[in-house]
């Protein structure tokens, strides 16, 4: 009955039995055929896979039953005082049902290890496995039938004689057989422990005054047994063992009184009162399911193995270390003064027992060294008695006072070897309790240290490196993580479930790796401040600090068609462009700030070292003469470029241009973008409310980042750079910029000069679409931050200057290499014209410029319409620059 209502409770529980009601009626109506092989009643599958285990549920629930735990504890009671109270309150005519009770206790023992073995995963050659089946073989030497019969077997014969001539042997084989049988019966002590499991439990539900639905940790091959409560449940109560038709009966009978299985869960099989709950529904409030943490039970089950063998340690090795082990005490020495005394009055005798004493005793481990009988005789040995401490001798002392007269007899023994030999075993003791007790403590406490402290101080340490640096903390143990597995040695295991102190360990990491995500660079300061000050409190409203940055501002062309076409897609496609623009600005050592839908704001700030104090503006910090300060800006310049060649060349780009939606409404469509870089100060901090906040950057020089992102639609160019920028570029890099033009921005009077990068796209090899797993995506991101420190490294020490990326990296070489040097001198020639107020040069030198590069050119056409809006003269008062009108 069990094993078929357990498999029905488990279809029941599954997430795969989720039902509709008319199938279900269908099947009940097919009562003959529900529980064969139809290959058409998908629901019965899982209960058919967990047929072969349920027998092994079914072994667990009995073993673990109240019933069978009582029983079990009582003949454990029986199995550690039986046979001693046998000895000390019965007589020998009750041996035979001690012995049978015992053979009982035997039997029942022997059977749980089997059905443990077979039904419990990790018990079979287990630790309790090994105490359990030496405790259980302890019980054979309380059956006197089984003991008396193996005694017998070894006395070497079965007359009279001989059995009395070994019973001195025997008695003493079986008092040291004694010693460690004690040692053996107390490793039956550990099943008490089951006594301490069941009371816990019981306690915890009384003091909590609500039922108790016990969850174990018990394993059967592949499942976990979970012990139900005792449910009053009609269904199971119906249910004949081994019938399938009375399951199917039973399963059609609740349907009909119970109603629908369909979408309404709570009627499920049965009432209120005996409902099954399924794995997708939530407990009544009234059971609670006490389930002990992996890192308690863990700790629980090794501390109670550790104590248990250091107690049978403990009462295993202290009788090797007692003398009694090896010497057997000597009864003979006043027993031989009483035969001396019996015969003092024969003189041959008595010279007969004097000899024989003497012969007997000098020889012995502790030999007879003095012998005295008054007015009798004396005898001494050669041995030097004022040799001899008080402490290695012995007497053996004789006094008689039933004659006539008064005399005394004593004999003196020499101990001395057995007063070594126990001191030696003293000191050996002594070391070994001091070596049990450390090992035990190390043992006792390594647990804790390694599960609960350990775990808690690495926590404590990463949020102290969270509080300095969110974004470095995060990113430090992402690649801990990384190299660790890539030079660990040792084959995967199988998957455990994890402590509750690691995943604790891991949660900080995460929530660390979030808070470094979601504030970024520009958050540091923030996130820092709240956990460095402690207390409960959140104050996100920090001040903002003055910094000095490149801003780098890049937005996705056409996005607002893009987006209307793609629909669901365009989340997909936004984060494969924003992908490859922030993996490309983090190689070169920026950071993303804000992501604006099709926009994104990156940042490059200088490091401390490279900022001075300037005297003539309040003793704000400025930027110094440190040369790393060009290969920042050098690095800012490339991350953009190579962004371009990415978007341009990249596979899960690429397939857009073949999307047929996008290029029905835009013709020819390919992915573009427009990137402005702009440096200079601005506040770092928060911006926002208690309620929602974003760290970012405030000033005019981000705005003026975004119009210059916006400008390059305007001149035809993917890129615009300021002069702020090109300034503190390395000479290399500026010869790679074309200047094309000088403008004011809304907001500014202070004209600047725009400079763009002309790239040949076409010369770009496409690269395949690739699709990286998550922990190759995250081996690959640790890889690149490995390669990004190193670049850093090596520009900051000048090892390798960041400029000559322009001739080692194949992307920059392949884009510049096709760009004409003459049109470059050409623009050149034509722009000083243009500023100069020489207009008609200029227009020539610009359309001559053109005819070098064979097509047309963005700011060429720009500046051309420019001048013709104006009449193509320069006006009287041309200042050499023009307003730019649009953001």
């Amino acid at each position: 009955m069990q094993s078929s209502a357990i498999t029905l409770f488990n279809m029941s529980i599954s997430s795969e039995f989720e039902i509709k009601l008319s199938d279900r009626k269908t099947n009940i109506d097919d009562k003959s055929n529900q529980l064969s092989s139809d290959a058409n009643l998908k629901t019965i599958e899982p209960a058919l896979e967990f047929h072969e285990l349920n027998w092994r549920f079914t072994i667990c629930k009995i073993l673990d039953h109240w019933a069978t735990q009582t029983f079990m504890i009582v003949i454990t009671l029986y199995a550690l005082f039986g046979d001693d109270i046998r000895v000390c309150a019965t007589s020998k005519s009750a041996d035979d049902a001690f012995y049978s009770l015992t053979t009982v206790c035997l039997f029942f023992f022997t059977l749980e290890i089997i059905l443990s073995s077979l039904a419990k995963e990790e018990y079979f050659l287990g630790f309790f496995f090994w105490l359990d089946l030496i405790s259980t073989l302890s019980l054979i030497i309380d059956i006197g039938w089984v003991w008396n019969a193996m005694v017998d077997s070894g006395s070497g014969g079965s007359s009279k004689a001989s059995k009395i001539a070994n019973a001195g042997q025997a008695s003493r084989g079986a008092a040291r057989a004694a010693r460690v049988i004690r040692v053996i019966r107390v490793i039956r002590l550990i099943r008490i422990t089951k006594l301490y499991k069941i009371a816990k439990a019981a306690k915890e539900a009384a003091r909590k005054n609500k039922p108790l639905l016990r969850r174990t940790n018990i394993k059967y091959r592949g499942e976990e047994a979970i012990h139900l409560p005792r449910m009053q449940n009609k269904f199971f109560e119906d249910i004949d063992e081994g019938s399938e038709a009375s399951v199917s009966q039973s399963f059609t009978s609740n349907l009909e009184d119970h109603g629908s299985l369909g979408n309404d869960r709570k009627n499920s099989i049965g009432d209120s009162s005996n409902h099954v709950f399924s794995d997708t529904e939530s407990l009544p409030e009234e059971i609670e399911i006490p389930q002990e943490s992996n890192v308690g039970k863990t700790l629980n089950d090794n501390t109670t193995k550790r104590v248990i063998v250091l107690v049978i340690a403990v009462m295993v090795g202290l009788p090797i270390f007692y003398p009694t082990l090896y010497i057997d005490s000597n009864t003979s020495y006043t027993y031989g003064l009483e035969v001396i005394d019996s015969v003092i009055d024969s003189d041959d005798s008595f010279i007969v027992a004097w000899n024989n004493f003497i012969k007997k005793h000098k020889k012995l481990y502790s030999p007879l060294i003095y012998l005295y009988v008054k007015n009798k005789n004396t005898w001494e040995t050669s041995t030097d008695q004022d040799d001899l401490r008080d402490t290695e001798k012995t007497y053996a002392y004789l006094e008689n006072k039933s004659s006539d007269y008064y005399y005394a007899s004593y004999a003196v023994f020499d101990i001395r070897k057995t007063v070594r030999l126990e001191a030696g075993l003293n000191i050996i003791r002594t070391v070994f309790i001091c070596i049990l007790l450390s090992a035990a403590t190390m043992m006792l406490t390594n647990d804790a240290q390694k599960m609960v402290l350990n775990p808690l101080e690495n926590m404590i340490k990463k949020i102290q490196d969270i509080a300095k640096n969110p974004l470095q903390a995060a990113q430090k143990e992402e690649k801990k993580e990384v190299l660790k597995i890539l030079t660990s040695k040792e084959k995967l295991k199988k998957a455990q479930e994890p402590m509750e102190t690691a995943f604790l360990e891991q949660t900080v990491t995460k929530i660390g790796a979030l808070l470094a995500l979601g504030f970024g660079e520009a958050g540091s300061e923030i996130i820092a401040t709240n956990i460095q000050k402690g207390g409960g409190e959140v104050n996100p409203m920090i001040d903002g600090k003055r910094t000095i940055c490149i801003f780098g501002f890049c937005d996705i062309r056409n996005f607002t068609d893009a987006t209307e076409v793609l629909q669901n897609e365009v989340m997909a496609f936004v984060n494969d462009v924003a992908h490859i623009v922030h993996s490309t600005v983090d190689k070169y050592s920026g950071t993303a700030n804000k992501n604006i839908g099709d926009a994104f704001l990156l940042c490059w700030k200088f490091p401390d070292d490279t900022l001075e104090n300037n005297a003539l503006d309040c003793g704000r910090r400025v930027l110094g003469r440190n040369t790393f300060i060009k290969e920042i800006a050098d690095m800012a310049v490339i991350s953009f470029i190579k962004i371009i060649a990415e978007i341009n060349k990249n596979g899960k780009i690429l397939k857009y241009r073949h999307h047929p939606e996008l290029n029905h409404r835009m013709p020819g469509y390919s992915v573009k973008m427009g990137f402005g870089l702009h440096q200079g100060w601005a506040i770092e901090g928060a911006i926002g409310s208690e309620f929602k906040i974003d760290a970012s950057y405030l000033s005019p020089n981000v705005n003026m980042a975004s119009r210059l992102e916006a400008a390059t639609k305007q001149f035809g160019v993917p890129i615009l750079i300021s002069n702020a920028l090109y300034g503190i570029c390395s000479n290399m890099t500026k010869t790679k910029l074309r200047k094309i033009d000088r403008v004011t921005v809304k907001g500014s009077k202070e004209p600047i000069e725009l400079y763009t990068c002309d790239l040949d796209l076409e010369a770009l090899h496409p690269v395949p679409e690739a699709t990286l797993s998550d922990a190759d995506s995250k081996q690959a991101r640790v890889l690149a931050r490995i390669v990004r420190d190193k670049l850093k490294s090596q520009a900051k020490s000048g090892e390798y200057p960041i400029h000559l990326l322009w001739n080692d990296d194949i992307d920059l070489k392949m884009m510049k290499e096709n760009i004409s040097k003459s049109f470059f001198g050409e623009f050149s020639k034509a722009l000083d014209n243009y500023f100069a107020g020489r207009w008609e040069k200029a227009i020539e030198g610009f359309h001559k410029a053109q005819k070098i590069k064979g097509c047309e050119d963005g700011p060429c056409e720009t500046l051309l319409n420019f001048m013709k809006e104006e009449g193509n003269h320069a006006p009287s008062d041309w200042p050499g620059y023009r307003e730019l009108h649009d953001k």
